[in-house]
């Protein structure tokens, strides 16, 4: 039985998370490590993809849904990278936590998408993928159906939007990047 076939029958284990430690080695996993120490802050640059986050944060939750939710995201940055290279651009990753009234709000920006907004809800449903290569493998079009079960495991729910670059909580990192910034959240319960 795969791991993500297992969502549903799985019990979830509150437990000290450490995300740092769980993006590295998702990270390290699916894209390898060249990783920059920069204080409280990772930053990760391989095959295309630079990716931000915080390396010193411990929340209450369960780290094999978290292990599964990121590497879902990161596995897809990692593919449509590959995709990007051939126009020589690099895909830039900010993951950023938010401690939001008794709710942890975990954010991926994957900036410089060239996603529409009827893509983006296309790929929302079950076994939608725009890449039609992607689409004979295994798992295909389901990233967003596990990230949904692992929302409704948390007791949470997940947000999915594209952000013209230049949208004011953007802005910062999105400067000198094409297009819209793809924004992933998972909001759940402390």
């Amino acid at each position: 039985m795969s791991h993500y076939s297992q969502l549903y029958k799985y019990q979830v284990r509150t437990e000290d998370c450490h995300l740092g430690t769980i993006i590295g080695t998702v990270i390290g996993s699916i894209i390898g490590n060249n990783v920059n120490d920069i204080s409280d802050k990772m930053q990760v640059q391989a095959n295309n993809v630079a990716i931000h986050y915080l390396r010193k944060l411990i929340i209450k939750s369960d780290s094999n849904l978290l292990h599964m939710y990121f590497s879902e995201l990161i596995a897809n940055t990692q593919q449509h990278a590959a995709h990007q290279s051939k126009h020589n651009s690099q895909t830039k990753v900010h993951i950023r936590y938010n401690n939001a009234d008794k709710v942890h709000q975990l954010v991926y920006v994957e900036h410089g998408t060239a996603l529409s907004d009827d893509e983006i809800a296309y790929i929302q449903l079950p076994l939608k993928t725009l890449d039609a290569a992607h689409s004979k493998l295994n798992n295909a079009g389901m990233g967003f159906t596990i990230l949904q079960r692992i929302a409704e495991l948390l007791s949470g729910n997940l947000k999915v939007e594209l952000i013209k670059n230049g949208d004011d909580n953007l802005q910062a990192h999105s400067q000198g990047h094409s297009d819209s910034s793809l924004v992933v959240m998972l909001e759940f319960p402390q």
